[in-house]
């Protein structure tokens, strides 16, 4: 009843904002400065205003009551959600109907000063507490992939495409242009059917369709709209833009070329790289070949394509590939041919891979390692028992083996200058070697002195030292990956919370393993699988969630950024602060096999703001017209 007669005594319903949440706890907003504001507009209501004030204290201690000892009911399952959602806070109904918490001090709003039973057990996101218990870390072989993992040669590109938890792997032939930016390929029809996430497709006359590394202009405060408000985004799903450039639908929806819709200076066909613009960036591109020794007088003929291909013009500047028996093939980038050089050394040449459409350019440096003899990798990748034959042209004996600092647990066969590793501690993991071992060469034959009768011929052959170098490095890749906070390394953390608009927490991602080693070979890249709403960007390592960036990954797997205002647009209802649940899968990429692995956990993602239905007889500054909570906050 108490209760009820609150009620009666107040105003209309009045929503508005209740400042923002910075470091856990709301802008400081003077209640005593309030209540003085309305004795001044209704003069004669002191008593009625301290007869409320009276019954909010005791509302006040109720509340309390429900954060400091709540009803022990049983938490959810620990799995993660199917989907993301927006959740909000179960609160009491009555809690809806009171004035703003004003305590003694004046503190108008506490982010979380509401929390329903189950929310209290849970850790205060604003505090970023480790969970401890791990929701899952998976190993290699855990991975589920569509018709199996690829196995790609030299001169294919591996294509990767993540969605819904499942993996699909490609191979790509080299020599398409559709392979570059693409995570899903047609064989048949030579075409990209699906762009990566940093990519748009676009439609090459003289190329056909290619994924064109762009993004869309972000003026600065926000990303591009049109004069009625609309994205790129909302250009490309509505249809209205697709192989960088307008559709008709687009044409006749806006009943106007589409380059005259101008806002803030610039057009959907300049700001949006589906319907032309954007900001575009060459592609980059490698030589394979670089990794690889080879042999020196080989009659094997190099072969060395760009992965991957990504123009129809390459060009060589500062070198002479033919005075070495090599061709650059303009049109492909390939370099073939056989090496002329009379002693083993290096060729190293910067090409250039030509965009003459879009007046960009990419280089990328071709170097030709060659040695005497060499073995199959540069550098060896080193486990327990694993050994290596070298490659020769000629004979060779008294083979031998030096290294900086000493590996004593890598030996070599004087006789066949076969390497192999210890099955003992693999102590150092890094080293730098050379090989050293004989040869014997003859001159071609000579003749005698034409005094002398007969063709008798002489050889002088001599004895001469060859080597090669040769790096060896101890493969310590994980079996699998998890999160962590830097406040404690050794806690496995399954749920990252996060507040819009703030730095996110010093989450990493780090590599685990089921044995006892204690360092391990760090990623060389990672994915994240977010639902169906996410893409992630491998080129910036930004992962967005509805086109709103939730965080950045960074090269060593550190989490960064600032989760985007724009997170909160979709959340509707009455809650004091809304949260955004995305399940989250993540895979990394081990350096020397080039397999996966991959863990899971959640990102709550929190608003900043907290929002509370105010009741009483304010005096009006402001109408709002906005008819719901979303409205509002926008």
């Amino acid at each position: 009843m108490q209760m009820l007669e609150l009620v009666l005594l107040m105003a209309p319903l009045i929503v508005l904002p209740r400042g923002d949440c910075v470091g856990g706890s709301c802008d400081t907003l003077q209640g005593k400065q309030l209540l003085q504001r309305k004795v001044q507009s209704h003069d004669g209501q002191e008593a009625m205003l301290s007869a409320m004030l009276a019954k909010m204290n005791v509302m006040q201690k109720e509340l309390h009551d429900i954060k400091t000892h709540p009803p022990m009911q049983p938490l959810e399952s620990q799995g993660l959600p199917g989907r993301s959602f927006y959740e909000e806070e179960a609160l009491p109904r009555w809690t809806s109907m009171v004035l703003p918490h004003v305590d003694s001090d004046g503190q108008q709003c506490s982010a979380r000063s509401r929390v329903s039973s189950e929310e209290a057990l849970l850790p205060n996101p604003l505090e970023h507490k480790i969970t401890a218990s791990l929701v899952g870390s998976s190993k290699a072989a855990d991975i589920h992939y569509v018709g199996g993992s690829a196995s790609c040669t030299d001169d294919q590109v591996l294509l990767r495409c993540f969605a819904s938890g499942i993996v699909g792997e490609q191979c790509c032939p080299g020599s398409s242009l559709a392979c570059a930016g693409c995570v899903r390929y047609d064989s048949k029809a030579d075409r990209c059917l699906e762009c990566a996430a940093g990519f748009t497709e676009m439609s090459r006359s003289f190329k056909g369709t290619q994924c064109q590394l762009c993004s869309d202009l972000d003026l600065g405060d926000s990303g591009w709209s049109d004069p009625k408000g609309r994205s790129c985004d909302a250009y490309v799903n509505a249809g209205w833009c697709a192989g960088g450039a307008p559709t008709d639908k687009g044409r006749k929806t806006l009943g106007m070329a589409m380059d005259l819709f101008v806002s803030r200076g610039l057009s959907a066909v300049a700001a949006c790289c589906a319907c032309g613009g954007g900001l575009r960036q060459p592609m980059p591109f490698t030589y394979p070949v670089n990794q690889k020794p080879l042999l020196f007088g080989s009659s094997v003929k190099l072969s060395a394509m760009p992965l991957p291909r990504t123009a129809i013009e390459y060009t060589a500047k500062g070198c002479n590939l033919h005075k070495e028996g090599l061709s650059l093939d303009g049109a492909t980038g390939k370099v073939d041919g056989k090496m002329l050089q009379e002693e083993p050394g290096i060729i190293s040449c910067t090409i250039t891979a030509q965009d003459t459409t879009e007046g960009l350019a990419a280089t990328a440096t071709l170097t030709l390692s060659s040695a005497y003899f060499a073995y199959p990798e540069n550098p060896l990748i080193v486990t327990a028992g694993k050994t290596w034959e070298p490659q020769t042209n000629g004979s060779y004996e008294s083979f031998s083996l030096q290294c900086t600092p000493t590996l004593p647990w890598l030996k070599i066969n004087s006789r066949t200058g076969k390497l192999f590793s210890s099955t003992g501690p693999l102590v150092p993991s890094l080293g730098g070697c050379t090989v050293t071992a004989i040869t014997t060469y003859c001159p071609p034959d000579l003749p005698v002195n034409s005094t002398q009768s007969g063709n008798a011929k002489t050889k002088d052959c001599v004895k001469l030292s060859r080597s090669t170098n040769v790096d060896a490095a101890v493969k310590h890749e994980a079996t699998g990956i998890h999160v962590v906070h830097i406040s404690n390394l050794s806690a496995k953390v399954t749920q990252l919370e996060l507040t819009v608009e703030e730095t996110v927490p010093l989450y990493k991602i780090t590599a685990s393993s089921n044995d006892d080693m204690q360092v391990f070979d760090a990623p060389v890249g990672f994915h994240f699988d977010c639902t169906q709403h996410s893409s992630f960007n491998e080129l910036t390592g930004t992962l967005l969630y509805k086109g709103q960036e939730v965080f950045t990954v960074a090269p060593d797997g550190h989490l960064t950024g600032k989760p985007a205002a724009g997170l909160m647009a979709s959340c509707t209802g009455s809650s004091a602060r809304c949260k955004l649940n995305i399940p989250c899968l993540a895979y990394a990429i081990l350096p020397f096999t080039g397999k996966l692995v991959k863990t899971s956990f959640q990102v709550d993602v929190w608003d900043n703001t907290c929002w509370s239905k105010q009741q009483g007889g304010f005096q009006l500054h402001k109408t709002i017209s906005a008819t719901n909570l979303a409205a509002c906050r926008a």
